[in-house]
């Protein structure tokens, strides 16, 4: 019995100690946050606004520390850019809140992995069709932020004009509600980036509940569906995607990845035209046709479209280019 023990102690050790290891790369910061309401202030909107500033202020806390403190200050990187990065793999926790009525406190802690933040500047850092979307998720939301901060301003104004106010309150209402609808976005997008497509699905979902006409919504489930393996739910929400937009190039380059996936490489070819053709400066739907052309046998099309791509900064094309097997 005693050494069925013994292996049983030593396993648990060592299940302890790779636990404590994978969990000691994690950074994490903690704040306290009071915001206090207005009178257009429900204890949802209160909170929706807290949340959002709480996690502004640690991010900022957590930008600062990884471009000084850790390796990542070896990159040729902006602070903004490290926190747009970092904004898609921070782990948040509630730590406590409480509602009075008219304040409402919130005490948090955002945790991240530094190597983590590392990898992804690594492997993404030149990509600048990704970058651009991760910037433009999180401009949407701080525009969302700042019409917010206005609308209240303008309430705090209007006393003695009921009927104006009432309307300036749903209007206030509204603001906060698509504020949280862009926070949803965000983070399916940035989930999609970072490869973890089934965790992005739910994200997109409620967009798409609050926000039925968003094609980005809509694109963004279209991808992760055929990145888990849904192909037909995929080709239902990108041709929605492209019902609402008509002009949406990513799309019609996401659409044509899929026909290219079904082996329907006539559909396929006509999409990727379309996508370069919205989208000239796209580099990503360059080197996809790419592809393409490789699979259907048109060796000399494929090899233009791949050097395209790589003068675009396709990270994926600037790999292949490289290899001594491409010249």
């Amino acid at each position: 019995m005693r050494p069925i023990l013994d292996h049983l102690l030593t396993a648990i050790m060592i299940v302890l100690i790779f636990l404590s290891s994978a969990y000691a790369e994690l950074v994490s910061f903690k704040r306290e946050y009071k915001y206090q309401a207005s009178e257009a202030d429900s204890k949802l909107t209160s909170r929706t606004i807290s949340l959002e500033e709480i996690k502004r202020i640690l991010l900022e806390e957590i930008g600062t520390y990884l471009i000084s403190e850790t390796e990542v200050k070896n990159f040729d990187i902006t602070k903004d850019e490290v926190k747009t990065f970092t904004a898609g793999i921070v782990q948040t926790k509630i730590l406590s809140e409480q509602w009075d009525g008219s304040t409402y406190v919130i005490n948090a802690e955002l945790s991240v992995d530094p190597s983590e933040v590392k990898n992804l500047i690594e492997k993404y850092g030149e990509d600048q069709d990704l970058k651009k979307e991760l910037e433009e998720s999180r401009k949407e939301s701080a525009e969302a932020m700042a019409e917010i901060e206005l609308l209240k301003a303008e309430l705090a104004r209007v006393k003695g004009l009921p009927d104006n106010k009432d309307k300036m309150m749903k209007d206030y209402k509204t603001a906060v509600d698509k504020f949280r609808t862009n926070e949803y976005l965000e983070k399916g997008v940035a989930l999609n980036t970072y490869k973890r497509f089934e965790e992005a699905i739910p994200f997109f979902d409620k967009v798409i509940e609050n926000m039925p006409g968003s094609a980005k919504a809509h694109l963004g489930r279209g991808v992760a569906y055929y990145m888990s393996g849904n192909r037909e739910k995929a080709l239902i929400d990108i041709n929605k995607a492209i019902e609402l937009k008509p002009g949406y190039a990513k799309a019609y380059m996401h659409r044509g990845i899929l026909y290219r996936l079904k082996d329907d490489y006539g559909n396929s070819e006509q999409d990727l035209n379309m996508a370069i053709k919205l989208g000239p400066d796209l580099g990503k739907a360059y080197f996809q046709r790419s592809v393409l052309y490789k699979k259907m046998g048109r060796v000399r099309e494929s090899r233009d479209d791949m050097k395209k791509a790589a003068k675009m900064g396709d990270p994926k094309a600037l790999s292949i280019i490289g290899k001594k097997s491409w010249r």
